[in-house]
């Protein structure tokens, strides 16, 4: 994860004499210094090409999925220090990685080398990056250059709709294995589209392998081994593995459709308070699949009539660590997506405000109300009463534990904490202090003036 770096402010040089008249004691004005000293991290900033500085090399070469080395060759700069700055396009996030450089040389060569198993970057992400050169002068930045994370072990061959809206990238497989591909992304963002009154704000990249171990090489070290695919929304990238054998076609609209839709919801709710429920992010791609997997229907049968099928709350944040319990909450999630856009009583228009709601970053039930005029908890009664299968008493559904009450009144301290003496005394010592020096000065000014 990049981690936002603190922005550098400014140092002042040097330090300005004071002229006032010496009536003020000597605390205030020792008071008025520290108040206005600077920070010990403030420094001027200069950006551009300060100081004559000409770059010469400034490049990055990836190695996917090892690392990548970038290099800057500069002259004409002094710098003591020196950090590389990167970020991925779609990410508000920017990464630092310093480096020491001689303060006597008079031409800048620096390398550094990005480590992609601890800070992962997947293909077809576009990366931004620039450098910070420090001298006691402050810091000045080269000009930003872009790259694209592209794994060269293979050949890719690409193709992009004519709206430009998605493109897509595989390897092994003909010309009619990508037309498919993009047809097939093509229709899937017309369906989302129209389901959610939105379209991508930025355009999508497919990149295919042809096997589960080609896929997992290329993900991060952490992913389960059973994944078929995985979307990096806020990248507005989706990696999948679709191998051009005689299911390539069920796999196409099985997979495509259902990644895509997680970068439509994404960018159509995107704000910094609050994101969709899972079971409606999962349970719209499941719905914008063109083939679905006969298992999770059974087994969403199966939960029902064993009466151990959760409330539809209990799939906001996660389907849990167990195969056959996901299986059956995408199968549940998918099935309430189907009641909310095919009932009479909401449908796509109704669905579209509620989108619309989550993007002022609302509660889940307040999205909902905006749209299908009902709660969570509304939705999930009515949808059981719609579905076609038994669903049984939910009396041997384990009960989830409560969470704990806030303490509203907590017991009287007894007292203050001796360790806060150790705080308080000192500010009330400054404090009388101060009351005391501000009327010093102000009798002494008064005198100096009835004696005028």
């Amino acid at each position: 994860m990049i981690l936002n770096k603190p922005k550098r402010g400014s140092r002042h040089q040097g330090a300005a004499s004071s002229r006032r008249a010496g009536a003020m004691p000597w605390f205030l004005l020792l008071l008025f210094a520290i108040l206005i000293a600077p920070g010990p991290y403030a420094r001027a900033q200069v950006t551009g090409q300060a100081g004559g500085l000409v770059v010469d090399v400034q490049a990055a070469s990836p190695h996917f999925p090892d690392s990548v080395d970038f290099t800057l060759r500069v002259r004409g700069h002094d710098a003591s220090r020196a950090e590389l700055n990167y970020r991925l396009v779609g990410e508000p996030t920017t990464e630092g990685i310093q480096t020491e450089v001689d303060p006597n040389a008079s031409d800048i060569n620096l390398r550094v080398k990005l480590d992609l198993t601890t800070h992962y970057v997947p293909p077809g992400a576009q990366v931004v990056y620039y450098w910070t050169l420090t001298n006691e002068n402050g810091d000045t930045t080269t000009p930003e250059k872009t790259f694209v994370m592209s794994d060269d072990r293979y050949t890719w061959q690409s193709l992009t709709d004519a709206q430009k809206r998605v493109s897509v990238h595989w390897y092994d497989g003909d010309k009619a294995f990508g037309n498919s591909l993009l047809a097939t992304a093509s229709g899937a963002l017309d369906r989302l589209e129209h389901d959610l009154a939105a379209r991508l704000d930025r355009p999508a990249g497919i990149w295919v392998y042809s096997s589960q171990d080609e896929l997992l090489g290329a993900l991060p070290k952490n992913i389960p081994e059973w994944v078929g695919g995985r979307p990096f929304p806020e990248l507005a990238l989706v990696l999948a593995e679709i191998a051009p054998d005689d299911m390539a076609s069920r796999e196409i609209k099985r997979i495509v459709p259902h990644e895509l839709s997680h970068l439509v919801l994404y960018q159509a709710t995107r704000n910094p308070y609050n994101s969709p429920p899972l079971w409606m992010d999962e349970g719209l791609a499941v719905h914008n699949q063109e083939a679905h997997d006969p298992a999770e229907e059974t087994s969403l049968e199966e939960t029902a009539a064993a009466g151990t099928l959760p409330p539809l709350k209990a799939l906001s944040g996660s389907f849990g660590a167990d195969t056959d319990t996901a299986v059956a909450s995408y199968g549940q999630s998918g099935s309430v997506m189907d009641f909310v856009l095919n009932d009479s009583r909401y449908g796509p228009a109704k669905f579209a405000r509620t989108v619309a709601a989550f993007k002022q970053g609302v509660t889940y039930d307040d999205a909902l109300k905006a749209g299908l005029g009902i709660t969570v908890d509304e939705l999930d009664k009515e949808w059981r009463q719609s579905v076609p299968f038994k669903i049984a008493a939910p009396s041997s559904v384990p009960a989830q534990a409560a969470p704990a009450a806030p303490v509203s009144n907590p017991p009287a301290d007894s007292g203050i904490p001796l360790r806060s003496l150790f705080v308080l005394v000192p500010l009330a010592a400054c404090a009388i202090l101060f009351v005391t020096g501000a009327l010093v000065t102000l009798v002494v000014l008064l005198r100096r003036r009835a004696a005028i």
